[in-house]
């Protein structure tokens, strides 16, 4: 451990230097106290969001910076610096919203002044249940349902919406409303909140709650990903609560914030709570009647898809993107893509399956397919400053994110297949073992996390806060959820604002009706795939061994 402890604390001051911080004593495990001095405090490169001299340039970054993101401010407000504080603002009785350029916002109010009974969407919901992609008739409906039955009964319509959307709905007495924030099933549009004296602030990126409260970087969390770095290559992803910013906490998919505000938009407690599952789970054994509701749900999301704008699939040699494929229709796919890393090509040959596989099937299905090229992006340029702006501490997925932005039109709705897992199983160490810390530092990570110092507590406070604990799942499989929960909350989310940057990005999978489809089928079908194998048995033109 000692061998390990040097390389983490090597690691850990790169780190922590990107960050704008100096590391002046040896890191200890994960989420414990470091010995010695403390590290001085790190704050964030506020020349990242000067505004540039040229409008066209300024217009650009500004545009592209946190994709559709927002920042939601109760009490007191805040203020962004440099070109975030050009963002479009709104008020909505105590919420102050700071809304980027691309982030659409739909409100519905009450008619009567002295109720609060207003619904506020962020983003795009598509109702498949009533085939609808109308967000102001959308929040219409969500409002009636909580004028006349409250906030628990419109969480529950509300969270068989697909699309991805941010909803905060206020209830009660227009004088002290309580305050209801809900994510879509994946938290696609992410929720990150502090609460303080004079306030609450909920916004799409920790960094933005940073920028608007001069918080510092986690040490807690840089330690963490340290460590995890060095039991596994690629991407780690930031573990349980921690964020990359000290005092901001992630709202879980298939959990809500309340907050009772007072007149002057403080709230009283904030408290995060599982909302889902509503129920006990289902089994159907019988697979046909799962494929067949399967089928239904899917065909008419991407219908509804299509009326978004040009549709262009995220395209793999894998089964979850040729799964998505099957449901489309000829009428609104326009175009299919693939991204290539080179370095990866020379290190994996079998990589190049998933350019030709892909390319072939496209051909075959008479769409044009584009291949994007991973690559940095040149220092200064409109995509560098954007991206630098948006990760400040952290840059993630540079090569990819440039790659979607530089190569595909700004028009389009990118149609990208992650989620499918949660429904055909992630995890392939499935243990019998209880829930418990060590096990979930396990998912997270892998056998050996089991032995880090420091990991179990984080999965323990993440535990409670999600109140992942098996009498809450009703019959759930807890990897699943946990790959749900705790990969797509804490990493999915990035993956997501890759597309964001430039056009609009949507999540076939990101339907909680679709997901408990998938999960009616016994274990040992999901295991197996069995779903998507009926699926592709009916689609010989995307065999990828054809």
């Amino acid at each position: 451990m000692a061998d390990l402890a040097g390389r983490v604390r090597r690691r850990l001051g790169r780190e922590l230097v990107r960050a704008g911080r100096r590391l002046t004593g040896p890191p200890a495990a994960p989420s414990a106290p470091a010995p010695g001095p403390a590290a001085a405090p790190g704050t964030i490169d506020l020349e990242l969001y000067a505004r540039d001299a040229d409008p066209d340039r300024a217009a650009a970054i500004r545009s592209g910076a946190f994709g559709h993101g927002y920042l939601v401010r109760t009490g007191t407000e805040v203020v962004l610096p440099g070109f975030l504080g050009d963002w479009r603002r709104q008020q909505v009785g105590p919420l102050h919203l700071h809304l980027a350029p691309r982030t659409q916002v739909t409100v519905a109010g009450p008619a009567d002044p002295g109720q609060a009974d207003t619904v506020v969407v962020l983003g795009q919901p598509v109702d498949v249940d009533h085939g609808s992609t109308d967000v102001a008739a959308i929040a219409g409906r969500l409002r009636r349902t909580l004028a006349r039955s409250g906030p628990d009964a419109l969480v529950r319509e509300a969270a068989y919406l697909a699309g991805r959307w941010t909803l905060l709905a206020l209830g009660g007495d227009s004088r002290s409303p309580v305050l209801t924030v809900l994510p879509d099933a994946m938290a696609s549009r992410p929720v990150f909140y502090r609460a303080d004296v004079d306030g609450l602030t909920l916004a799409s990126s920790e960094i933005l709650v940073a920028l608007a409260h001069d918080l510092p970087p986690s040490r807690a969390e840089a330690e963490a990903v340290a460590h995890g770095q060095l039991l596994r290559t690629g991407v780690v992803h930031s573990p349980g609560t921690l964020t990359a910013v000290e005092e901001v906490l992630p709202l879980v998919p298939n959990c809500l914030l309340r907050a009772s505000l007072g007149p002057d938009g403080v709230p009283g407690r904030v408290r995060h709570e599982r909302f889902w599952p509503f129920e006990q789970r289902a089994e159907e054994t019988d697979l046909g009647e799962v494929a067949g509701a399967f089928a239904d749900r899917m065909r008419e999301h991407l219908r509804l898809l299509g009326e978004l704008g040009p549709l262009w699939w995220s395209l793999t040699g894998g089964l979850d993107s040729r799964v998505t494929l099957a449901h489309s229709s000829p009428s609104v796919l326009t175009g299919t893509f693939t991204y290539l890393n080179p370095r990866d090509l020379q290190r994996s040959p079998e990589v190049a399956d998933d350019l030709f596989v892909p390319n072939r099937l496209a051909a075959g299905l008479g769409v044009p397919h584009r291949v994007l090229r991973w690559r940095q992006a040149a220092d200064g340029t409109v995509f560098d400053r954007l991206h630098r702006a948006t990760y400040p501490l952290r840059r993630a997925s540079h090569g990819a994110a440039h790659a979607m932005w530089a190569d595909l039109p700004g028009d389009i709705v990118q149609v990208q297949s992650n989620g499918g897992e949660i429904g055909t199983t992630n995890t392939r160490a499935r243990t019998d073992e209880p829930i418990s810390p060590s096990a979930l530092a396990a998912l997270w990570l892998g056998p050996m996390a089991r032995d880090v110092p420091g990991f179990a507590p984080i999965f323990a406070d993440w535990a409670e806060h999600a109140q992942f604990r098996d009498d809450r799942l009703l019959g759930y499989d807890r990897h699943d959820l946990f790959y749900w929960e705790h990969r797509m909350g804490r990493w999915g989310h990035r993956k997501f604002l890759d597309g964001d940057l430039g056009h609009r990005l949507m999540l076939p999978f990101n339907d909680r009706r679709l997901l408990e489809i998938m999960h009616r089928s016994p274990i040992e079908q999901r295991v197996g795939k069995e779903l998507y194998a009926r699926v592709l048995d009916g689609r010989p033109d995307l065999d990828a061994d054809r």
